[in-house]
């Protein structure tokens, strides 16, 4: 997943970061518990859990991008279509384990680097998935039009690395 924080260890976090950690970690977890309970009220396909290992399956490998110091993190692919195909919930659960899982094997024995690697994603996610579903109303799993669903499109992917690249640089920077 884009946006790992690079950040110094547990005993050297300025409070402002702890509290922005907190913060965003609160957020996370408050969209998590929305999905989960969403999830099952309405329970998607088994296709889902197809989707979501494959995210899971494809969390370590990234693409470097020639000449620019970035990477794209593969599982993105997996998630964006699980907005599609599943809708919000399926996608913010999706994101939460990825990142957990992610976070947890490279920053084991740092806590504040797992909680907010764990919790950014979630809470972009769901922003950004919600947000493409208030511009396109449309039930997950129907048919998309291509000429209706571009710019929501462009919406979703856009906030979703936007508010990811953003919400780690103010972690970084403080």
């Amino acid at each position: 997943m884009p946006g790992w924080l690079p950040m110094r260890s547990a005993l050297t976090i300025s409070r402002p970061t702890k509290v922005f950690i907190a913060a965003v970690a609160a957020g996370g977890t408050l969209a998590l518990i929305d999905s989960l309970y969403r999830l099952y009220q309405a329970p998607p396909s088994a296709g889902w859990l197809i989707l979501a290992g494959l995210t899971l399956l494809s969390g370590f490998f990234t693409i470097k991008v020639p000449s620019l110091s970035a990477a794209i993190s593969v599982p993105e692919t997996f998630v964006f279509a699980s907005v599609l195909l599943f809708g919000t919930p399926a996608a913010t659960i999706t994101v939460a384990l990825d990142a957990l899982i992610t976070s947890a094997w490279r920053n084991r024995r740092d806590s504040p680097k797992v909680l907010f690697n764990a919790t950014e994603p979630t809470l972009s996610i769901w922003i950004a998935s919600s947000l493409f579903f208030l511009l396109h109303q449309h039930s997950a799993g129907s048919r998309y039009e291509m000429s209706s669903v571009l710019w929501p499109m462009v919406i979703l992917c856009g906030t979703y690395f936007l508010l990811n690249s953003w919400l780690t640089a103010t972690a970084v920077g403080l």
